[in-house]
């Protein structure tokens, strides 16, 4: 608790003018509890006009838990306009559901400013209860207020607000920032009116082009269905539209390029072709042409065989790649032709793995003695692919070359088809001269079934270089008998780290308890970080009686990797009384290790850890801390323990604020026929803002009992589920619920609900299953 007279003097030095006094000012009070609230509201009132103070305000309450949000709500109604703008400020970013409804007020204040702050913090807070407020100020034609409640709607996240914005379209100032909000928050309903706006000249293409490439990655993250969107917008796009997203290629930002290339990936021409085809050289939309070429595919070889021979090299290599992924055998030659190319070898060598011709087979053994050991890599995984019928027996006569390359890369080959005439040979090179040649006939000996095998790594672990003595250590995690245990715990105490490292590994990998007091002895006395990791990981596996008594002081090393390693090793264990130290761990104040210690929460399990990794997730300030107990309360969820129903029912509850929503609807959606009831329950019990979110993962389950959900949903007695259900329906082409969507069409007492009911019903639904042709 900190004194009076030092909360005085750290508070005064808020205002410092030197940023460090600020600064250590700002991280003593950061622990100073409730006692500091008072001292904060008062400096807010007295000194908001400097900026120095508002900057170390806003730090503060970022880095402290106090709760400050019940006494700076009366702070709106102050007189002073600049310190309502002030708590409007910093109510939006403390993530309180208490704050909705004074800034809700505070939209009606007299002063601009402190509106378009409410405005800006309703947008942070995710309030869903501001939507309509928020629309009836981005339609009211004031640019001032209707650019940021638009900016609003989109971070609430509300798709009921997306039918509202498309009339925002036709205005030449909003037009932009209702584009990036449709493609937030809209569906296949945008794709029409956004496409329609590139007739009209003024309209900034590549803003349209981003707002489509945002429906696109929403429908895919979040059900797969991203060719829903791409098909409408093939059907859409018009000639005028489809040369004005070429003309824009030209024009773009490199940062706006990507997504007028992604548009553009989904329709066809051969000017579409050309130009794709022409991006080929660009890096920063390079992954998105050739996914897009590729899906062209035949019509297009052609015009990429070309490439092969550009001058740019970037679009020489990446005209191989897209030749491999299409896969037709016409490009062989060209490609055969592109490995004498010494820029474009890798590139072309890996095409032909893919396309897995014959043909391609002498050229590509003729790079098996290449100088560039990359050239050599590609060439061995094209090889394995091909599987000529001819391989064993040139590969036998390699493995005795005069070319040490060429014999390391045969050593490759036989190891991975476990060529049984060629095991004797790969075992010579065991004890080859050159040292590649024998590290990688260790790496590969342990792929025969061979007596032999053991002691050739049992002496390479004894007697080799380091570097090969380090992949005897590891191989012979893969070879059993004690002759081979024996050596590995005789190499925990190598001079070598590396060494020391992968025996630590391969001893774990073994799984005798009884190594664990080795592997504990070596903890405690090892210099270097990387073994101690490895040593806590191994013990972690082997689970012998004591080891969370070892492993916990470790959990408190101030080196990252050696606590988190230990944490996770805890979790691992899933020993009784591990729970009680990681629950104290995941309120340490470094996120790392708080993050550690949400996952090892979930390797264990349980009620406990469930309702941990719920409080975590809905208070942690750092975003992977979050995501981390989020991740793990739905690993919880899928488990058939008791922690599973608590664990479903707090990812029910997070989908409420907005830091989680969407994480916890994607969990969610994710669960298992078993947890259906689990929803079924909490869809009953719900507030209407948690039903449209169940409404949302009952849509992205794509199953029949969760359709019928969204069936029962069309009676809920809240306009907004009644609404969100049916979008989900009309999204999933369902036909069960016609009758009931024409009776809404023509009777729903709610105007929002009758006009998403006819839709649904007169439009004919976009189905998943297209062509192969239209997915993205």
């Amino acid at each position: 608790m900190i004194r009076d007279d030092e909360l005085m003097a750290w508070t005064r030095a808020l205002a410092d003018p030197d940023w460090r006094v600020r600064q250590e000012a700002v991280r003593r009070l950061a622990n100073g509890g409730p006692v500091i609230v008072p001292a904060i509201i008062r400096l807010l009132r007295e000194e908001h006009r400097d900026f120095n103070v508002l900057s170390s305000l806003l730090d503060l309450l970022a880095t402290s838990d106090v709760d400050v949000v019940a006494p700076i709500i009366p702070l709106l109604q102050d007189p002073d306009a600049d310190l309502r703008v002030q708590a409007a400020l910093i109510l939006g970013t403390r993530a309180d559901a208490r704050a909705t409804p004074p800034l809700l007020a505070a939209l009606d204040d007299p002063d601009p400013n402190v509106r378009f702050h409410a405005v800006d913090a309703l947008g942070s807070l995710g309030a869903r209860e501001a939507v309509d407020p928020l629309l009836a100020i981005a339609t009211s034609g004031d640019f001032f207020l209707a650019f940021p409640a638009i900016e609003a709607l989109s971070r609430i996240g509300e798709p009921r607000a997306a039918p509202a914005l498309v009339p925002i379209l036709a205005d030449d100032l909003l037009r932009a920032s209702a584009s990036s909000a449709l493609g937030m928050l809209g569906d296949e309903m945008a794709v029409e009116p956004l496409v329609a706006t590139l007739q009209n000249p003024v309209t900034p293409v590549d803003a349209v082009a981003e707002a489509l490439a945002a429906l696109w990655e929403r429908y895919e993250a979040r059900y797969a269905a991203g060719a829903q969107i791409a098909h409408a917008v093939k059907r859409a796009m018009g000639p005028v539209a489809t040369q004005r997203l070429l003309d824009a290629i030209d024009q773009a930002a490199p940062d706006r390029l990507p997504a007028i290339t992604r548009v553009l990936g989904w329709l066809r021409g051969p000017a579409v072709d050309r130009a794709l085809t022409r991006l080929l050289g660009r890096a920063s939309v390079r992954a998105q042409v050739i996914e897009s070429l590729v899906r062209h595919g035949a019509p297009v070889v052609a015009l990429l065989m070309e490439q092969l021979r550009a001058e740019d090299l970037d679009t020489r290599q990446a005209a191989a790649v897209a030749l491999g992924r299409i896969g037709d055998r016409r490009a062989t030659g060209a490609l055969a032709e592109a490995l004498n190319d010494p820029e474009v070898t890798i590139a072309a060598a890996g095409a032909l793995a893919r396309i897995g011709d014959p043909e391609a087979f002498e050229p590509l053994l003729a790079r098996l003695g290449h100088g560039d050991a990359a050239v050599r890599t590609a060439a061995v995984a094209a090889l394995n692919s091909i599987g000529h019928p001819d391989m064993p027996a040139r590969i036998f006569d390699l493995l005795q070359s005069p070319s040490a390359a060429a014999r390391e890369s045969a050593v490759k080959i036989a190891g991975y088809f476990a060529y049984s005439d060629c095991v004797d040979r790969v075992l010579e090179r065991c004890g080859d001269p050159v040292e590649s040649v024998r590290r990688a006939a260790i790496e590969h000996a342990v792929l025969f079934d061979h007596p032999g095998v053991a002691p050739a790594l049992v002496h390479a672990l004894r007697a080799d270089v380091p570097a090969n003595r380090a992949a005897a250590a590891a191989a012979l995690a893969h070879v059993p008998g004690q002759e081979a245990h024996r050596a590995l715990r005789d190499a925990l105490a190598d001079d070598e780290l590396w060494v020391r490292y992968f025996a630590a590994r391969s001893v774990g990998a073994a799984g005798e308890a009884e190594d664990a007091s080795a592997l504990q002895a070596l903890l405690m006395h090892e210099p270097d970080a990387p073994v101690r990791v490895a040593a806590v990981e191994a013990l972690g596996r082997l689970g012998a009686p004591g080891t969370p008594t070892v492993l916990e002081p470790f959990t408190a090393s101030a080196e990252p990797d050696v606590a988190s390693a230990a944490i996770r090793a805890l979790g691992h264990l899933q020993a009784e009384g591990v729970v009680g130290p990681l629950v104290a761990l995941i309120g340490a104040p470094e996120a790392w290790r708080r993050e550690a210690a949400a996952h090892a929460l979930g390797e264990v399990g349980g009620q406990t850890a469930a309702l941990t990794l719920q409080h975590t997730a809905a208070r942690d300030p750092q975003p992977p801390v979050r995501e981390a107990a989020v991740s793990e309360l739905a690993r919880i969820a899928l488990r058939p323990d008791t922690g599973a129903a608590r664990a479903s029912d707090a990812l029910v509850q997070l989908a409420d604020a907005a830091p989680t929503r969407a994480a916890a609807i994607a969990a969610l959606a994710r669960l298992p026929v078993s947890r259906m009831t689990d929803l079924r329950v909490a869809f009953e019990q719900a507030g209407a803002e948690r039903r449209c979110a169940l409404v949302e993962v009952f849509g992205r389950m794509r199953r029949p009992d969760a359709t019928r959900m969204l069936e029962r949903a069309l009676a809920d007695p809240a306009g907004a589920v009644r609404a969100a259900a049916i979008t989900e329906l009309r999204r999933l082409g369902s036909s069960g619920a016609t009758r009931t969507l024409l009776a809404l069409a023509r009777e729903d007492p709610d105007r929002e609900v009758r006009e998403a009911a006819m839709l649904a019903v007169a439009r004919q639904p976009v189905g998943a299953g297209r062509d192969h042709e239209d997915r993205d």
